[in-house]
């Protein structure tokens, strides 16, 4: 083969990741210039692939056929991406029974460890920009707060002390989002983890030391619904909950659901999860990063705002996708509960002629065994001291060795369970386990509360 021919490699890994592994051979050095300024996030990583493939020997060559295109390696990528959106917390809320989780959704595994490391090294060099101070809008929170950089819009949480209100400050300037944030913006959209009617014009970074937290709180209304958090670095916990609020000595109570987020995941707030349940980041164990993507709201825009052409007439990928629920359209469904006459009658009829068989075969099992046990009664009573140490160690002997299968078994699933291996029944005990420390949550801040009201009740007045 020429050296100056290219040499590729395309690997499929399906329910997993998927990733285009190319080789280019030169026959000499020679200095490149590519233009990123239209690439999609896996483009511009194509190019780290390429860097480490560089040193591998010649591949086979009958991988040429099965090569796929970026268009395919999106797709099957984009139908792999995990979603969750049955989450279920009922809390009593104005005197009615609400589910403060509804709308809330988490899409895992939207971003592979190779995109990680891209945006996090870009995050890193924002935030060194920021330190700098070439940056408009990043700063550090006092105390346990956190790192943020502000893009797109520029906005308070809270009335400042020069009285300017919590929201979008319409006359402030802010940096643009930068290019690689677009991209990101791009596949949420594409990839059905944002709808094409709501897409992000901002962004807040934020950068957590080991320690730092967001306390309770609701996003602000001068951003639509839905709006979204990705997280890097470091897996934490977000809680959720219509009673949170700070104690006096700093944590956080009244948060009835505790939802870990993993890292490469997207964790989607609308309805209810964002406008009846507070939230809030408790003490993170480790370093970490997340980018909150939001759209503004219209009346709400800077007066120096422009949309961003880059994400114009964004529109999904066109398929159907996989989710918790059921795989089945509701055209399916509808097909699946409509009658069938023909197929009743044939299960009516297959019906009837196995159970003919199943009771001809029982009759003759059974008249076979009573014959057999009057025949052989005789020889039974005869030979019994053989039969009963040998049923014995039989029965002794079975039971060991299913004892150590089933021992093996389990020690297996576990071992494959906790390395996140998925093992058959893990999404059960998955949310058998969350189910669990929920409700022993719940159970604790309740019981907590009523102990604390029965001992200021019980106490001497002044």
């Amino acid at each position: 083969m020429d050296n100056d021919s290219f040499i590729r490699k395309s690997e499929l890994e399906i329910g997993s990741e998927v990733y285009l592994l190319s080789k280019r051979i030169p026959s000499q050095e020679q200095e490149v210039t590519i233009d990123v300024s239209h690439m999609t996030l896996e483009d511009e990583l194509s190019e780290e692939e390429d860097q480490k493939d560089s040193s591998r020997e010649d591949f086979d060559a009958s991988l040429e056929n099965h090569k796929l295109s970026r268009e395919q390696r999106e797709h099957i990528r984009a139908i792999n991406v995990k979603r969750k959106r049955d989450f279920v917390c009922l809390e009593k809320v104005n005197g009615e029974i609400v589910n403060i989780l509804e709308g809330l959704e988490l899409h895992t595994e939207v971003f592979n460890a190779a995109e990680q490391k891209r945006i996090v090294d870009k995050v890193c060099e924002l935030q060194e920009k920021g330190q700098k101070g070439e940056l408009k809008r990043a700063f550090t929170a006092q105390g346990k707060g956190r790192s943020t950089i502000q893009f797109g819009c520029c906005f308070n949480y809270r009335k400042s002390k020069v009285g300017n209100p919590a929201g979008i400050l319409k006359h402030e300037t802010v940096d643009p989002l930068p290019h690689l944030f677009k991209v990101i913006i791009r596949r949420l959209v594409k990839w059905h983890v944002l709808p094409p009617t709501c897409v992000p014009d901002c962004c807040v970074v934020n950068i957590y030391d080991e320690g730092d937290c967001i306390p309770p709180h609701f996003d602000n209304h001068d951003f639509l619904r839905p709006f979204c958090t990705v997280s890097f670095l470091s897996e934490c916990n977000i809680r959720f909950g219509s009673n949170l609020k700070v104690e006096e000595t700093g944590e956080y109570s009244g948060g009835s659901y505790s939802l870990p987020l993993p890292v490469g995941s997207v964790l989607v707030l609308n309805g209810n999860g964002a406008d009846v349940a507070k939230h809030c980041i408790p003490e993170v164990p480790r370093k970490r990063m997340s980018i909150t993507f939001r759209k503004m709201d219209e009346s709400k825009w800077p007066v120096w705002y422009t949309p961003e052409p880059y994400l114009q007439g964004i529109q999904p990928l066109p398929y159907k996708l996989k989710s918790s629920g059921s795989s089945k359209s509701n055209h399916q469904l509808l097909q699946s509960q409509s009658p069938n006459h023909s197929g009743q009658l044939f299960g009516f009829l297959a019906f009837f002629i196995s159970g003919g068989v199943l009771l001809l075969l029982t009759g003759i099992t059974v008249t076979a065994f009573v014959l057999g046990f009057i025949a052989f009664l005789p020889l039974i009573i005869i030979t019994s001291p053989i039969w009963i140490p040998l049923f014995l160690i039989v029965t002794g002997f079975l039971s060991l060795a299913g004892s150590i299968f089933a021992t093996g078994a389990v020690v297996s699933w576990l071992y494959r369970y906790f390395k996140g291996m998925h093992p058959l029944g893990s999404d059960q005990v998955d949310y058998a386990r969350s189910r669990i420390h929920d409700t022993a949550a719940h159970v604790k801040d309740y019981a907590g509360g009523y102990f604390h009201s029965t001992l200021k009740d019980a106490a001497p007045g002044a």
